[in-house]
C-alpha cells in the first residue's frame, strides 16, 4: 500500500471526530498557512514535542496485528500449532524477507536511507 506524509493527518482528524471534508481542508490550509507565513515560528516548537505526535500517530496507523504475522512466518507450522489460533494466520515468507531486506538497506550503513525504502 502507497502512502505518504498525508495519511498521519488523515488518522489524526479521524481520530479526532472528522468525518467531512471540511477537517482536511482546514488541515491543508494550517499546514500552507506555517509554511508560507509561520515558519519563523515553527522554530519555538520542541523538538520533543514533535517527536511525541509522530509517535502517537504511529501508535494509531501501525497495524499491531501484522507483527504475530510476521512472527508466524518464521516459524515452523508445528511450534505455530502449538501456540494456538493467533499464529494461524501468517505472512508470505518472502514478503517477511523483502521486509527485513528493506529494513536493513533503510538503516545500513549511513543510517537513514529513505530513498532505498520507496
Amino acid at each position: 500500500m502507497g502512502g505518504n506524509a498525508m495519511i498521519g493527518l488523515s488518522t489524526v482528524n479521524c481520530l479526532n471526530g472528522g468525518r467531512g471534508r471540511l477537517g482536511p481542508s482546514v488541515t491543508a490550509l494550517g499546514i500552507m498557512a506555517c509554511v508560507m507565513g509561520a515558519y519563523p515560528l515553527l522554530n519555538f516548537i520542541p523538538v520533543a514535542a514533535l517527536a511525541g505526535i509522530m509517535l502517537v500517530v504511529v501508535m494509531h496507523t501501525f497495524k499491531w496485528f501484522s507483527v504475530s504475522m510476521v512472527v508466524a512466518a518464521l516459524l515452523p507450522g508445528s511450534i505455530r500449532e502449538k501456540l494456538g489460533p493467533r499464529f494461524q494466520r501468517k505472512a508470505p515468507r518472502v514478503e517477511v524477507f523483502v521486509i527485513f531486506i528493506v529494513t536493513l538497506l533503510s538503516n545500513w550503513p549511513a543510517g537513514t536511507n529513505i530513498a532505498y525504502a520507496v
